[in-house]
């Protein structure tokens, strides 16, 4: 394609990889076309598994692309470095990758096309990014392969109907590639090797499909079956969405807790030089894999390993993360508010929903239970939503009602600061809602679920208390009667810790992106100047609202219980009973004492903004 370089961004001094492309590419006009089209609807997609794209532009002759710099490894370079990795690691990848895919898919009928080791990054955060989506799908070469009239990828994962340079490609194309991957990933070599490309793409074609035992016997039977069905020939023997292959994946790793996979390095048969290299020398895999297998059972879920996430010290160091996912009660088709098919996976009861197992009502909502120690709720069961209420699922509640003929205030759908869009994607916040209309939301999901039988009778939606918000966020107890009496009293905890400034990327607040989008202004109306401040030398990367999930969970497993949105409670703010409570800040405010954990604020119950949002919680749920 090109070369890629690290540069920085001048205006927000921040690290970013540039792509330039070969002058053979961008001597094509077509093709330079297709590019740019392309550039702009990848940059138009938010994805916390998706490199992000920042700009597209052309330099005296040169083109290019500008797009998030991860820091960290490929997923290739950890395969020289290791020789192969462990099947749970690999198959939490998998899951991490094929949500990536299902969004683009979903929100731009985006193909990668090019899925690969080379692609997959590993950021020392213990991050999984996918990155080039959208490029790959206009590319008509390959470095060192010219084919006309096809798009393809790397000839050692590209699927068959790629290879024969059909034009009705899909999704599933992308599958087989991602079963390539996975193969490679387990094993150490991909699926089919040879002298040139012509021969690997051949084998893709005319070869059936490789059972990965043959080079890794240990490989667990459910995983070898997932990948042979990945593999298939014939799109329509493949799974036929990612919510399959997700289903797929999720089986998979359930079953190694249940199997023990031998400390050993696959059997190699024919595998490029610089893995052999690596084996030669390297440290077993298997060995390392023994005891990831025994966090797995101890921890109980799907989560995604992270050895190569840096440590205190600046060495490598094991984690585990929660894979966030909008798993359903039941497999369900794709809706049409979102064209995504929620994860099929059955919910546990309301009454065994842990932290690692959250409960999962009709719409995707997630939920865990958050200790309460004090106040009306105190020593009761008290499920809270992991994230804010999303737009998707106030526009569920918005078309039920307006299909039983009754008004929602349309407010929701056209916030915006400054020209700048808020709480739009699907996939945001919901923001521009009152505490009314969150009363009204809560008691539609309640009519419904309770009607559909999804809902115990005596379990309800509702707003959390302010006490309940607090315990959420992970306060130690606070003195006062009302909110204003423990308003900023504790001056020391914040929903990330104690440090000030924040050393690390915690939630969405208003940072060096916000600045760059709103540079500073006199209001017209009384002469004040506004957006003057922001959290120097803090980057998030949005502007306005980010997508629910985007920043690291707390204690509990709860997203953004600081930033992005404020959020309603139930209480009135003082003895006055004028207005209600707000908690957590949002990605309009950057102060330190608006961004502690103790800040309330307040406004009447009919007030709309566009930073104000609300989380949900359940009550009268039976103790366990």
């Amino acid at each position: 394609m090109g070369a890629v370089y690290r540069a920085v961004q001048t205006s927000l001094q921040r690290s970013v990889a540039i792509k330039t492309l070969q002058p053979a590419l961008a001597a094509d006009a077509e093709y330079i076309e297709r590019f740019h089209r392309e550039a702009v609807s990848a940059a138009a997609l938010s994805h916390q598994n998706l490199v992000q794209v920042y700009a597209a532009g052309e330099t005296d002759g040169l083109h290019w692309f500008a797009m998030e710099f991860v820091k960290g490894e490929s997923a290739q370079t950890r395969l020289k470095r290791k020789g192969c990795i462990e099947c749970g690691e690999a198959i939490a990848i998998g899951v991490h990758l094929a949500n990536a895919l299902e969004y683009a898919w979903a929100r731009a009928r985006l193909i990668h096309r090019d899925i690969k080791p080379d692609n997959i990054f590993l950021s020392g955060d213990g991050d999984v990014k996918l990155g080039d989506l959208g490029l790959a799908k206009m590319v008509d070469q390959t470095q060192g392969l010219t084919v006309t009239g096809v798009s393809m990828g790397t000839p050692y994962y590209v699927s068959p109907e790629q290879a024969e340079g059909k034009k009705d490609v899909d999704l599933r194309a992308d599958i087989y590639s991602l079963g390539c991957t996975l193969y490679h990933l387990v094993s150490g070599q991909p699926p089919f090797t040879g002298d040139n490309a012509v021969q690997v793409m051949t084998k893709h074609i005319t070869q059936p499909v490789p059972d990965i035992r043959g080079v890794f016997p240990a490989c667990p039977p459910v995983l070898a079956e997932v990948i042979l069905k990945m593999m298939q020939k014939a799109p329509a023997a493949r799974q036929q969405n990612y919510a399959e292959v997700n289903a797929d994946l999720r089986r998979a790793f359930d079953a190694l807790n249940a199997t023990v996979v031998p400390v050993v390095v696959p059997r190699v048969v024919v595998v490029p030089r610089a893995v052999a290299v690596a084996k030669k020398g390297g440290v077993s895999a298997g060995a390392w894999a023994g005891g990831v297998l025994a966090a797995c059972a101890a921890v109980g879920a799907l989560v995604y390993f992270a050895p190569w996430k840096d440590g205190a010290s600046g060495g490598a160091a094991a984690s585990t993360k929660s894979i966030p996912s909008t798993a359903g009660s039941a497999p369900q088709a794709p809706t049409p508010a979102t064209g995504m098919s929620p994860l099929p996976a059955v919910p546990p009861l309301l009454a065994q929903a842990t932290k690692d197992k959250p409960f999962v009502n009709t719409l995707g909502m997630k939920f865990v239970p958050v200790p309460i120690l004090s106040g009306p709720s105190a020593g009761q069961r008290v499920l809270f939503g992991v994230w804010d209420v999303r737009v998707e699922d106030y526009a569920a509640y918005a078309k039920a009602q307006e299909s039983a003929g009754k008004k929602v205030d349309g407010a929701w759908k056209a916030q915006n600061k400054d020209g700048v869009t808020a709480g739009r994607e699907l996939d945001h916040p919901v923001v521009g809602v009152s505490w009314e209309d969150a009363q009204a939301f809560c008691k539609w999901l309640t009519e419904k679920e309770t009607a559909e039988g999804k809902l115990p009778k005596g379990v309800k939606y509702r707003l959390p208390s302010d006490e309940e918000w607090s315990w959420a966020v992970g306060m130690p107890p606070e003195l006062g009667a009302t909110p204003e009496e423990k308003n900023g009293k504790n001056s020391v905890d914040f929903p990330w810790g104690k440090d000030w400034p924040p050393t690390r990327k915690v939630g969405n607040y208003a940072d060096e992106t916000f600045h760059a989008k709103f540079p500073p202004k006199k209001n017209e109306k009384d002469g004040k100047m506004e957006n003057e401040q922001w959290m120097k030398d803090y980057t998030d990367g949005y502007a306005t609202t980010s997508p629910v999930g985007s920043f690291p969970a707390n204690a509990y497993g709860l997203y953004d219980m600081g930033g992005n949105v404020w959020q309603w409670c139930e209480d009135w703010f003082d003895a006055s009973h004028k207005d209600r409570v707000l908690r957590g800040a949002s990605w309009n405010h950057h102060d330190r004492g608006r961004l502690l954990s103790s800040h309330r604020t307040h406004s009447p119950s009919a007030y709309r903004f566009y930073d104000l949002g609300f989380r949900v919680v359940m009550a009268g749920v039976s103790a366990p």
